[in-house]
């Protein structure tokens, strides 16, 4: 099981799979859908909800690769920071 290393960013919050997923995205940069299946030996079901929690989370973006549009590139997005609504800013 993957271990959230102590981080603060909310990953703690993350299921496993999504957790796993995140820690091989870090240590690669960035990663194709492909290798994080052969990386992470998860069926392509559990590897397609873990992206999708983690793009829904904005922990990372998915885009397809210029050079071959049947990939899809996960990519650590820009750091997170929380935007309070306007009615919660004015307390």
């Amino acid at each position: 099981m993957a271990s959230n290393g102590g981080r603060s960013d909310g990953s703690e919050s993350l299921p496993p799979s999504a957790a796993y997923v995140l820690d091989k995205i870090e240590a690669e940069g960035s990663a194709t859908r492909q290798e994080l299946l052969a990386a992470t030996y998860l069926c392509e079901r559990t590897l397609d909800r873990a992206l999708e929690t983690l793009q829904n989370g904005d922990y990372i973006t998915l885009d397809r690769d210029s050079e071959d549009l049947r990939q899809v590139v996960a990519t650590l997005a820009d750091k997170r920071s929380y935007n309070p609504p306007e009615s919660d800013r004015s307390r």
